[in-house]
């Protein structure tokens, strides 16, 4: 856990270089993205994936949000508009081979020049899946 911690710390730093593009939240605000990860930060692991893959992988219109979270797989930030992440997130990822970790809070200590908007950090714990994630490219 404290390695996922300090690993979705060190991408948060590096949001600038990795901006992402939402799909379904093109118009949340600040305050919705806020009340969004909250409620997905209290829901059952089984919940959450389905929920982040209908919220950001299943949408295929591109959309611009500065306030959209942060999503990092095994230590990777994601493009969810990247269409080989939008197929492997949708067809290889289930509630049983991921661990997943929601910071709806800043980490104390973190210095960014835009507002924390979130971190989505997925930890995938079966080996031939992880493996496939890497071989994605």
């Amino acid at each position: 856990m404290k390695e996922l911690i300090l690993t979705s710390i060190l991408f948060t730093l590096t949001l600038l270089v990795f901006g992402q593009d939402s799909s379904d939240s093109s118009n949340a605000t600040f305050e919705e993205n806020s009340k969004w990860l909250t409620i997905l930060k209290d829901t059952e692991k089984n919940q959450q994936l389905t929920i982040i893959q209908n919220k950001f992988f299943r949408q295929s219109t591109k959309a611009n949000n500065e306030y959209m979270p942060l999503i990092i797989v095994d230590g990777v930030p994601i493009n969810p508009n990247d269409n080989k992440t939008r197929d492997f997130v949708l067809n290889s990822l289930t509630a049983d081979n991921v661990d997943i970790y929601v910071s709806d809070k800043e980490p104390v200590g973190l210095y960014t020049n835009k507002r924390f908007t979130g971190i989505i950090s997925i930890t995938i714990t079966d080996k031939r899946i992880r493996k496939k994630f890497k071989r994605r490219d």
